[in-house]
């Protein structure tokens, strides 16, 4: 197991919710569905990389590559804030995940990577103790407890979870190669995992798993995040990617016929707001798509304010 194979994880991006059209770097939104599209390119970004991850009220986080390598960042729909941890190999901190003012994400230190949370004035790092050398990967927050997922010294991927105090270890009862924890919201917390057919999304109750396989994937299911009883991911038809929505009884495909999107992810949701990324011509950018207020789309149709803009690992 190489760096390249399991590491660097997905890449690059960020935006904010409709409220916040207009703002320097944003550039236009677009009405298709229900949702107004926003993208975001954070202005240091080198060559279109950009992705957003993570949203908390009105806080979008992610990361975006310049030519010095990786880096965590912070949108407050005025300005973008980088986030470095001092631990890290420079050029290698992703931002994935808020909850309030806490951003958790990892960090690559030269020969694996260990999570981190932020609270604005001070990282602290997370090690899973039942990690190995290449580490522990924070993904996902929701009040107290964090969840993501670790390698073990065989490089076998389990998902943990921690509530400040102790780690506990998810490991989906149908998975033979691996169990990833993505998102958490309330006492569900929701990933995917591996098995011999392939990959499939997960949520994680407490009382048991359940299996999330988008009827329009052939190439695996991913579910990345969570908002009361809305999940939100991605899954791959052949080789192209799909964001999609799950409502407990529906699957949705989000932002696929845009005209020059080749690829989208959806990446994390709060609310009815959904952030991710998605793949043009011109690079990967991160996106912030939000329900429109009533009379919105008219007047979108009409000249349109709006917002957003991916990869994946």
């Amino acid at each position: 197991m190489n760096r390249s194979c399991a590491g660097k994880e997905r890449k690059f991006g960020v935006v904010v919710a409709a409220a916040l059209a207009m703002v320097a770097g944003v550039t236009g939104g677009s009405a298709y569905g229900s949702y107004v599209y926003s993208t975001l390119d954070d202005p240091v970004a080198y060559a279109a990389t950009t992705a957003a991850y993570g949203i908390s009220g009105n806080t979008v986080v992610g990361y975006y590559q310049d030519a010095t390598g990786d880096h965590g960042f912070s949108y407050h729909g005025s300005s973008y804030a980088a986030l470095n941890d001092p631990l890290a190999s420079a050029g290698e901190t992703f931002a994935y995940g808020i909850s309030g003012n806490t951003v958790v994400g990892q960090y690559w230190n030269g020969s694996g990577f260990r999570g981190f949370s932020y609270n604005g004035s001070t990282y602290t790092t997370l090690n899973d103790p039942s990690a190995g050398t290449f580490g522990t990967l924070a993904r996902g927050m929701s009040g107290s407890t964090i969840v993501g997922y670790y390698y073990d010294g065989s490089y076998g991927v389990h998902g943990f979870s921690y509530n400040g105090s102790s780690y506990g270890t998810l490991n989906d009862p149908s998975a033979t190669n691996g169990t990833y924890a993505e998102g958490i919201s309330g006492g569900t917390i929701v990933g995917y995992y591996q098995d011999a057919k392939g990959t499939h999304g997960f949520a994680y109750s407490g009382s048991g798993y359940t299996t999330l396989d988008d009827p329009a994937a052939t190439g695996g299911t991913y579910a990345y995040g969570i908002s009361g009883g809305v999940i939100v991911g991605s899954y791959y038809d052949g080789a192209i990617g799909h964001g999609f929505t799950y409502d407990g009884t529906n699957y949705t495909t989000i932002y696929d016929s845009l005209p020059g999107v080749a690829q989208t992810f959806v990446q994390g949701i709060s609310g009815s707001t959904l952030v991710g990324y998605y793949d043009d011509s011109a690079g990967v950018h991160g996106f912030v798509a939000s329900v429109p207020e009533p009379g919105s789309l008219a007047i979108l149709a009409v000249g349109g304010v709006g917002l957003l803009r991916r990869r994946r690992r």
